[in-house]
């Protein structure tokens, strides 16, 4: 019965251990990591989404335990700033722009290259204002075969505007 017990225990401690594990892969939880880190949003359990950082914002998402930020600035926006900070912190960085445009397909393809891969979690996705990242999720999901209305919930959900969802159904429109 001894012998029952401590295996229980040992089997008790190694799930907590994993779940924790789990959860330290996380980002965290809810609509705000800190005021330098504007319209923050986990939409995922593994994927954050933001606008602007004030000084300070990059410190406080390598604190939080961010592995990658995507940003969808362009560099006129100050992504050379943001990039040399993460680098130092080490957080990969990664630089889509998008400007007033509609995205070209490689961007669209990269963008879903690296949401893909687990080992860039925990993620933000980031732009000024969280609207074009909200377009590029919205055309991401869209290129899984994920319906044009809940695509566009969870790209307004993240902060696309009505421009933007507008590009976005011009596009898909266009294409069929």
């Amino acid at each position: 019965m001894h012998h029952l017990k401590i295996l229980l225990l040992l089997k008790t401690l190694l799930v907590l251990g994993a779940q924790n594990a789990i959860a330290g892969e996380q980002v965290p939880f809810g609509d705000a990591v800190s005021d330098k880190i504007k319209n923050y949003h986990r939409h995922t359990p593994f994927i954050a989404t933001s606008g602007n950082f004030s000084q300070g914002g990059v410190a406080e998402l390598a604190q939080s335990g961010f592995r990658t930020i995507v940003d969808l600035r362009t560099a006129p926006e100050g992504v050379e700033l943001n990039a040399s900070e993460a680098k130092a912190l080490g957080i990969d960085y990664h630089n889509l722009p998008v400007g007033s445009g509609f995205p070209e397909a490689a961007l669209l393809s990269r963008f879903g290259e690296l949401v893909e891969d687990e080992n860039n979690y925990p993620m933000l996705l980031r732009c000024g204002s969280g609207n074009r990242v909200g377009m590029v999720w919205a055309a991401y999901k869209l290129s899984l075969g994920i319906p044009m209305d809940q695509a566009i919930l969870e790209g307004q959900t993240i902060g696309m505007s009505a421009s933007r969802e507008a590009q976005l159904s011009t596009f898909y429109e266009d294409k069929k």
